[in-house]
């Protein structure tokens, strides 16, 4: 009888070829004295720089590689999806293509996994040119187990963005799709599938949506994964349309509310903490952006413009900065007066 896969690594590729291989070939040079058997899919998102032929070459030399090549471009969140799909693992392990997971990893997992969390939080590290050493597997931190009043915290701090009282994890990496293990049988019952069409944000919804069916998590703050710092990226960088592509955002949150958090008045009266959210790093995404190439005069339409719009108009009146961590509380300040750029 064929062993149960018990890891499905999920990494969506696109336009990859400087670092797919090295990625991969991270998870198949870790230890694994456990022989935990787990498989790597990688979903190439119609590609034009090589990446499939990269794909294609590993998995033909490793059989638990495995290599689906979408039809057409569906950006990231079509590409976890067809991943997931895929996955014949107990846990899944989303993994973005251009890090490196710690080589001790397998070790770590093997100590920590319990069937009945649906999901484990680890930790991550972060690098440019070249990754910290590894941690070693031992001693690992004690695990901190998240109770109801725990993930009931950690979905309002994911919706507004804020500190809540009695948090047990930071509220700037609870987005985070990587780093973790979801239970495929506990994504797969409550229909938990990526926003496709979202071009930012993803990951968030995602773990938005995880956590409304979530009953028992834990964390074991362990750097599991090097994360690649590119400066060029979209996470960084300034985008001419960001405007547009935040203000799709928020009916899909509006629609995740329905959808997985019905009838919850406090979400509800919390939900303008999310648009104030989007207003925020709209700007600085945009006209406040120092790549951004407006002229003064430009950026400061803009941003009367963003300020007078349907969504945004009377987001002020529904929230209350001061409630905010003190830098986006300085930024919303600025922004409601029409002082961030210049």
């Amino acid at each position: 009888m064929q062993e149960k896969t018990l890891i499905s690594f999920v990494i969506p590729v696109y336009n990859a070829a400087n670092f797919i291989q090295e990625t991969v070939e991270s998870i198949l040079k870790a230890h694994n004295p456990e022989g935990i058997t787990y498989e790597i899919i990688c979903v190439n998102d119609k590609s034009s720089d090589g990446s499939e032929n990269i794909l294609n070459t590993l998995a033909a030399t490793y059989p638990n590689v495995r290599a689906i090549h979408r039809e057409k471009n569906g950006h990231v969140a079509a590409a976890r999806n067809t991943g997931i799909d895929a996955a014949t693992g107990q846990w899944i392990c989303l993994v973005d293509s251009d890090d490196l997971v710690n080589q001790n990893i397998f070790k770590v997992i093997a100590k920590t996994v319990e069937d009945d969390c649906d999901i484990i939080y680890y930790g991550y590290d972060q690098f440019i040119d070249k990754p910290k050493a590894d941690a070693l597997a031992e001693p690992l931190p004690s695990a901190v187990y998240f109770d109801e009043t725990a993930i009931r915290t950690q979905q309002l701090e994911l919706l507004t963005r804020r500190k809540m009282v009695g948090r047990t994890y930071g509220y700037r990496n609870l987005g985070l799709i990587w780093a973790k293990l979801y239970r495929r049988d506990f994504i797969v019952a409550n229909d938990i599938r990526a926003f496709e069409g979202m071009k930012y944000e993803e990951d968030l919804s995602f773990n938005f949506m995880c956590l409304a069916r979530c009953k028992k998590a834990k964390q074991i703050n362990w750097p599991f994964l090097h994360y690649r710092l590119v400066p060029v990226s979209f996470s960084h960088g300034y985008v001419a349309d960001f405007l547009d592509r935040a203000a799709k955002t928020v009916p899909i949150y509006e629609e995740i509310i329905r959808r997985y958090y019905p009838g919850d008045k406090e979400i509800e009266a919390l939900f303008p903490y999310r648009v104030l959210w989007e207003l925020l790093f709209s700007v600085i995404r945009g006209p406040a952006h120092h790549a951004c190439p407006d002229s003064w005069k430009v950026k400061q339409e803009t941003l009367k413009s963003l300020l007078h719009s349907p969504l945004y108009k009377d987001v002020f009146s529904h929230v209350d900065i001061k409630q905010l961590d003190f830098p986006n509380m300085v930024l919303a300040y600025c922004v409601k007066k029409q002082t961030t750029v210049g």
